[in-house]
């Protein structure tokens, strides 16, 4: 219904389909579209004889300021036929209302009426006493004229465009500051995936230390306990370890385990579970001259 309409429209502005505003003034309504936009349509109004046929254009300017963007307009007269107008501008409504949401513009019929005044006929306005006597006054200043409706349009284009390239500037550094914005995040991201990371490997390294630091502190500490434990005045003691099941097994094989002799002794330095098994470190030498060891 839209295409149709529109292609309505383009014919009674080619062909004829439609009685022409700049033929007569009359009875008629006007009607108009935007893309994405609800249709306009006018009640049924006069139109005035002083418009000189271009109620279109009036249409279109008082539109364009309304909503600031271009329109197509398209009204149609019926002529001296009132009621005729008035079936067909509320046919037009209806119609419309059946595809598109559509508007009841009535603003633009209290425009006409008051730059054109209301009235079938705009009676001429009357003689002045020089035109009635003939005399030429060329010292009174004439009325400078307006701009015309196309120059009218043409700024009003002009005003759309500028707001049109000034919207889109707008939204281009708009759009520039958020992929900025972005660059920023992932940048602050990647800053902050550096930092952990040093933090990490700094703790990593820390530990280490540390770790290196509590082996020689127990290495040195096994030292000494060995040195405080091993036996004086004893020709070539030997630390070494026995195994049990557990360590009052193992302490039993350091002094009754093979190897050993009835003069076997044993001083322990230190004891720990590998495996499920206790290991039982410490010196060990044997009092007894000859002899055999126990096998």
């Amino acid at each position: 219904m839209k295409m149709y309409r529109v292609l309505l429209a383009a014919g009674c502005g080619l062909v004829g389909l439609c009685v022409s505003t700049s033929a007569s003034a009359g009875y008629g309504y006007c009607e108009t579209y935007a893309p994405h936009q609800a249709a306009r349509v006018t009640p049924m109004f006069e139109f005035p004889s002083a418009s000189n046929g271009n109620i279109d254009a009036d249409f279109e300017t008082y539109m364009e300021a309304k909503l600031g963007f271009n329109l197509m307009p398209m009204c149609i007269s019926y002529g001296d036929d009132e009621d005729r107008a008035r079936e067909m501008a509320a046919y037009a409504l209806a119609d419309i209302k059946q595809d598109m949401h559509a508007i009841l513009e009535e603003g633009f019929v209290a425009y006409v009426a008051q730059k054109y005044g209301s009235g079938r006929k705009s009676r001429p306005a009357p003689k002045t006493v020089a035109e009635s006597s003939g005399r030429d006054d060329t010292s009174e200043a004439e009325t400078p004229a307006g701009p015309s409706a196309a120059e009218q349009r043409a700024e009003r284009h002009k005003a759309v465009e500028e707001r049109n390239r000034a919207a889109q500037a707008k939204y281009e550094a708009d759009l520039a500051a958020v992929e900025q914005a972005k660059r920023d995040i992932e940048a602050r991201k990647a800053a902050n995936r550096a930092a952990a990371d040093k933090v990490l490997a700094d703790h990593a390294r820390d530990m280490e230390a540390h770790a290196q630091q509590v082996r020689m502190a127990d290495a040195a500490n096994l030292e000494y306990k060995k040195q405080v434990a091993k036996p004086a005045g004893v020709p070539n003691p030997v630390y070494r370890g026995f195994i049990g099941k557990d360590c009052a097994a193992a302490r039993m094989s350091a002094t009754n385990g093979a190897g050993t002799d009835s003069g076997t002794k044993f001083i322990e330095v230190e004891s720990e579970m590998v495996g499920g098994y206790c290991n039982v470190r410490g010196w060990s030498w044997s009092t007894q001259v000859g002899g055999a060891s126990r096998q």
